[in-house]
């Protein structure tokens, strides 16, 4: 497989994604998920076969030992796609939950691109808006563009300020 072949094989993977939970929302019924009974949306089994599927592709992206620019760009698309879908939607935490997948790859970028990724991550996920798994590799994005980590603000440092 080539290097860039990884973007057309992400690309596949999340429309399939996101083409069966539309097939699945459409199948839902009106009371599914009621009380508890019927199916629920949040576990139907293609979530696990997404996240297995995408698992895959990228321990065998990492194997080829790519170039760091075809790393950045596939991290790029994968940070991305969350973006796309409607924030509070079932497929958006979905894609922000396999962000934690591809911590192994960011030790693969150069200082240059890590840093570049790093400030598009930092924008597309600002501090107040993440997760604890965006919290993660915005750490590893930082590390690995050679910054050290964020120092956390304490609120008594705010009061105890010499003026």
């Amino acid at each position: 497989m080539e290097e860039l072949d990884i973007l057309v094989q992400l690309r596949q993977i999340y429309a399939d994604y996101l083409s069966e939970l539309e097939k699945l929302r459409a199948s839902l019924k009106l009371t599914d998920g009621l009380f508890g009974f019927g199916r629920s949306p949040g576990n139907d089994p293609c979530h696990a076969r997404f996240m297995d599927t995408l698992e895959k592709a990228l321990a065998d992206f990492a194997a080829q030992e790519p170039a760091s620019d075809t790393v950045s760009q596939a991290l790029g698309f994968i940070f991305e796609a969350a973006q796309d879908s409607k924030s509070g939607s079932l497929s958006y935490w979905m894609l922000l939950a396999v962000h934690g997948l591809t911590g192994g790859l960011i030790g693969r970028l150069s200082e240059t691109d890590a840093v570049k990724l790093s400030e598009r991550y930092a924008a597309l996920y600002p501090g107040y808006r993440q997760l604890p798994v965006q919290k993660d590799i915005a750490a590893k994005l930082r590390a690995a563009s050679g910054r050290p980590p964020e120092q956390k603000k304490r609120l008594l440092s705010f009061f105890t300020r010499r003026q």
